[in-house]
């Protein structure tokens, strides 16, 4: 680790099975580092920076990330609940797989070519977020909010559970499969027979 002003850098580390509810980080600032079975529960991570970071199954939830940043980072089986993503300086092209963000807030964000994978997404909030071309793959979408939401080219092909109103969304070449996208149509006020 170094040290620059008033930050604390590390870079190509691995942490494993590290319960940072215990002991905070030493570091504001990480780099190409791996976390892996790591507890951020709780944990004030506020002003930190994770650029080009892998975290495997750790746990975020509740994790406070008021005015940081996260960027090119990969979240693999990680758990984090209720976490206000929104509250976020910076969160720029990361990916999620078979995450759990369950009452997680990303409204706001900018979260295009995001990748969700294999991911429970259960009332997560997704207003006014730009999410062009973002992939919802096999994600349970139960409950999630989009609302003045960018969707453009966004797919939900494997995607179940939504329920977006096109009045209100952007969803130019959106991609749906059958039977999911006939939930589509309750927005319209449809009466399917």
């Amino acid at each position: 680790m170094t040290k620059s002003d008033n930050s604390t850098e590390c870079s190509d580390q691995q942490f494993t099975s590290v319960d940072f509810t215990d002991v905070p980080p030493e570091f504001s600032e990480a780099y190409d580092c791996l976390f892996e079975g790591c507890n951020f529960q709780e944990v004030d991570l506020a002003h930190s920076k994770f650029n080009d970071c892998e975290f495997r199954h750790c746990n975020f939830s509740i994790t406070k990330i008021a005015n940081s940043v996260f960027r090119n980072c990969k979240f693999v089986g990680c758990k984090a609940l209720g976490v206000n993503w929104s509250s976020a300086q910076r969160v720029e092209n990361c990916s999620f797989t078979e995450c759990n963000l369950t009452s997680g807030i990303l409204m706001h964000r900018d979260l295009r070519n995001f990748v969700f994978e294999d991911s429970i997404l259960i009332d997560v909030d997704f207003s006014s977020a730009n999410m062009q071309r973002a992939q919802f793959a096999n994600c349970d979408l139960s409950g999630a909010t989009f609302r003045n939401t960018n969707l453009s080219r966004a797919d939900f092909s494997t995607a179940k559970n939504y329920d977006i109103d096109p009045k209100i969304n952007i969803l130019a070449k959106a991609k749906f499969s059958m039977p999911e996208a006939v939930s589509l149509l309750s927005g319209l006020g449809i009466e399917l027979v």
